[in-house]
């Protein structure tokens, strides 16, 4: 499926440079939103989550807040004595939009759960824990900056701001749109935790 996926985007690609008259950084930016899109896909997250703010931001506070919103994530699903982390991409969008907000792709956290954790949450019988969590640690964190961050349930349907992810390569192409409008810092890579463990320093593994 992926080798599959990534040919079609390779063939796409070669189309567009050919019948479309692209710059270079033009043709930069679509390869490198494709290398994403391979990637962000294969990934093959079970949910999308959008979240926002209820004011505008600077990037500096935002990626604060991220930091503060991912810690409280892990450690309430795992423990804070735990080295594993919810497995995730953030993606942070700013130019398509009035404000910052920002998209997860993210995997249920369920599967890597302990027991213990399990029966907590009630997992087996409450198929909306995780967004629970994910509303609980989001306004959690915003809460010392002023209460910044949005509430999703007020801002949005649930359907909205916690989608269950049909097409992970479509769930992908949504996520990294903004890319061709000059967001090439799109990814997180700092608080993204794909393989699922807690990490100090992260560099993007996509070069472009």
């Amino acid at each position: 499926m992926l080798q599959s996926t990534t040919s079609r985007l390779s063939h796409a690609t070669s189309q567009a440079t050919q019948t479309i008259h692209m710059t270079h950084s033009e043709m930069i930016k679509l390869k490198y939103r494709g290398a994403l899109i391979a990637m962000l896909g294969s990934f093959a997250p079970d949910y999308m989550v959008t979240l926002t703010f209820r004011r505008k931001i600077k990037r500096d506070l935002f990626d604060k807040i991220i930091k503060d919103f991912t810690f409280r994530l892990h450690n309430t699903i795992y423990g804070d004595k735990s080295e594993k982390a919810v497995s995730a991409y953030l993606c942070c969008e700013y130019k398509t939009s009035t404000n910052l907000h920002l998209h997860m792709l993210i995997k249920d956290p369920m599967r890597t759960m302990s027991a213990a954790r399990l029966e907590m949450f009630n997992v087996l019988k409450n198929p909306l824990y995780l967004s629970q969590i994910i509303r609980r640690c989001w306004i959690e964190a915003g809460e010392q900056y002023g209460r910044i961050t949005g509430d999703p349930k007020k801002t949005s349907r649930q359907s909205e701001w916690f989608q269950t992810v049909d097409d992970p390569f479509e769930a992908a192409e949504y996520c990294t749109k903004e890319v061709k409008y000059g967001n090439e810092d799109l990814i997180n890579w700092m608080y993204s935790t794909p393989k699922g463990r807690r990490h100090r320093n992260k560099r993007s593994p996509v070069t472009h």
